[in-house]
């Protein structure tokens, strides 16, 4: 499925009377391309590059973002990215599958526009570490909410086996072991303050279309994909 058969799809999924707006830019990361529906943002860009060898932190990709895009607020940037000293980095200082700086800052600016956009579909190209950005953005709600779970929604049963097994140390180091759950499908008894991030998007909106949109009417919503297929 192309572009404009997703932008079809997604009709189905938000209000079709909320006014549409597109923000198109060709390039790197600083350039990324955000379709906007309502509340519902599509990132299709080219592949992130592991930027750790030429310096750049993960405020600086936050900072490129928030150039071409939506700026997040002052102090949600300041608790996150303040010298390497937030709750965050913390945790992950001691874990062996972190995050590069790239990957934190698609993390970090993903949760921190869910104040502005509840509801965010990105497309991240393979091998960009999908994995990675969802566990990020996971720990960096818990650590900057006190009250709600996470609900990680992975169709793939391998690769739900794996995301758990993989970043199981992580919820441990940043005392949130009790608030991440992973699952196959879409919660349907998740209380109103959890937030729900979806992997595999597409597949999921095209086998449980019904459970997303309940999902969707209750619940904050980070949605990702590799490819639209």
């Amino acid at each position: 499925m192309d572009l404009a058969g997703l932008r079809t799809l997604l009709a189905v999924l938000v209000d079709p009377k909320q006014q549409q707006c597109f923000v198109e830019a060709r390039g790197s990361l600083e350039k990324t391309r955000f379709a906007h529906w309502g509340s519902t943002i599509l990132s299709q860009g080219q592949a992130l590059e592991d930027s750790l060898a030429d310096g750049h932190t993960a405020a600086d990709h936050v900072g490129r973002l928030e150039s071409q895009n939506i700026k997040l607020s002052k102090p949600f940037l300041t608790a996150m990215l303040r010298d390497g000293n937030s709750s965050v980095e913390a945790a992950l200082k001691y874990f062996h599958c972190k995050p590069n700086a790239t990957q934190l800052a698609v993390a970090v600016y993903a949760v921190g526009l869910l104040e502005k956009n509840a509801h965010q579909l990105w497309q991240l190209p393979a091998g960009t570490g999908k994995s990675r950005v969802i566990a990020a953005a996971a720990l960096v709600w818990a650590k900057t909410n006190r009250e709600g779970l996470v609900h990680i929604v992975i169709p793939h049963e391998l690769l739900c086996k794996r995301d758990t097994a993989t970043f199981a140390d992580l919820w441990k180091l940043g005392d949130v072991e009790n608030r991440v759950r992973y699952q196959r499908s879409p919660p349907m008894d998740a209380a109103r303050d959890d937030l729900v991030i979806m992997d595999e998007a597409d597949l999921l909106i095209f086998n449980h279309t019904d459970a997303v949109k309940t999902v969707l009417a209750k619940h904050m919503v980070l949605a990702f994909t590799a490819t639209i297929s």
